[in-house]
């Protein structure tokens, strides 16, 4: 009991350096800033929002709350030793690359680099300036082996998230697809933030340069051997409480959604294992701290290329079949949200009338304003029959996002183009 008080006093002493932690709130602003693009491609294409903050936010920030728990658990009783410096070089380096675009925010990018300005330290003599030595300190003090083994658990974490993904939450949109043709598809950008509870040495700032928030508070070992993953030299050991940055991007034309989640999450999980055994490994054998740097960003880069090729060279599948139109989204608390209708189903006839393009839904709507019955065949290739009343206000096209034709393209004139 008394080293549980002893732990529990000193996770709540990295509290106030979480709060004040300023990656915190560049971790939420960059939530809400990726949130109002969606929001606004969305208005842009479709002239409404399909995705109400209350309904995703929540859950995205849940969820990064409880990635964080889960992998605060496997870094604590397993002891992997990070400093507040590391997590500070890596949030750094990382919104430094997001320059290049949101997909490089990923401490898989910036894990690398920080691995191999570590290893550059070795070979350069300690600078005179003040801050040029803080750096080179820190970059030098950072235990490879801990790092790689942080950041595999980090991209396990990350496959489950793709895992658990909930693709309602993708945005339906139009691009330029082959020899010019416009088909639909999906993207999804989601960030999630992941406070995580680690080990560090004992001693040390909890935020660098700013010691009114103290220092790291010493804990006794959970164990005999504890840490397991530690640099030799280190006696003392703390927690730290640190946010932490997951990112995703996806651009889906071919694959289902669920198929191409499914897909990424078991490649993260394959990379992930393998870093997670060089990480290990590098414990006795350094060199092997090199082979690990090259998987930590090519394995990530090779997964993004491999996605990008599957989609260009696979058949789009978000264009309308010979007979029917296929339905990429549903517009919340609309007649086709109360029928029950779901992406990917294509309806076939409306009111009797055979469906061949957007422009003859909104004609076989109009013989019967009052009413609606249509022919869907769903994902298993089932016919159904829902059916509604219609009113005054409902929204022309019953609420349905459909796959781009001629007309609903030179109709929007807001193709998004590759």
């Amino acid at each position: 009991m008394e080293l549980l008080a002893q732990w529990f006093a000193a996770l709540v002493k990295t509290i106030p350096a979480f709060l004040l932690n300023p990656f915190t709130y560049v971790g939420i602003v960059l939530v809400i800033l990726s949130w109002r693009k969606q929001q606004g491609m969305e208005r842009k294409l479709f002239g409404t929002r399909l995705h109400r903050p209350e309904d995703v936010l929540p859950r995205q920030l849940g969820s990064g709350l409880i990635a964080g728990a889960c992998l605060s658990i496997i870094l604590l009783l397993s002891g992997v030793v990070l400093s507040p410096a590391a997590f500070l070089l890596l949030w750094v380096i990382a919104l430094l690359l997001s320059l290049m675009g949101i997909r490089f925010l990923s401490f898989a990018y910036a894990g690398g680099l920080l691995a191999l300005a570590n290893l550059i330290t070795g070979h350069i003599s300690l600078p005179e300036h003040p801050w040029l030595a803080w750096l080179w300190t820190s970059l030098h003090s950072i235990h490879l082996p801990s790092l790689y083994l942080f950041l595999a658990l980090l991209y396990l974490t990350q496959a489950v998230l793709l895992w658990l993904g909930k693709t309602e939450h993708m945005t339906p949109v139009w691009l330029q697809g082959k020899r010019g043709k416009t088909v639909g598809g999906y993207l999804w950008q989601p960030i999630w933030i992941v406070p995580i509870v680690a080990v560090s040495p004992g001693g040390e700032p909890l935020l660098p340069y700013w010691s009114t928030l103290g220092q790291v508070t010493s804990v006794d070992p959970l164990y005999q051997s504890w840490p397991l993953v530690a640099p030799a030299s280190e006696l003392t050991y703390g927690l730290i409480l640190l946010p932490a940055a997951i990112t995703f991007s996806a651009r889906i034309t071919s694959s289902s959604p669920q198929d191409y989640l499914r897909f990424s999450a078991r490649w993260l999980l394959g990379y992930a294992l393998i870093l997670l055994v060089m990480g290990w490994v590098a414990i006795s054998w350094s060199w092997v701290s090199v082979l690990a740097l090259l998987l930590t960003v090519l394995g990530y880069e090779t997964l993004y290329w491999v996605l990008r090729y599957r989609e260009e060279k696979g058949r789009p599948s978000y264009m309308h079949p010979p007979e029917g139109i296929k339905i990429m989204a549903v517009i919340p608390n609309t007649p086709a949200a109360k029928m029950g209708l779901k992406p990917g189903e294509v309806v076939v006839k409306v009111n009797g009338q055979p469906i061949h393009q957007s422009e003859q839904l909104y004609e076989a709507l109009s013989k019967n304003k009052a009413f609606c019955k249509l022919e869907v065949i769903n994902a298993e290739g089932e016919s159904k029959f829902p059916q509604c009343s219609l009113y005054a206000d409902d929204h022309h096209q019953l609420g349905l996002i459909l796959a781009p034709d001629h007309q609903g393209a030179s109709w929007r004139n807001t193709v998004l183009m590759d």
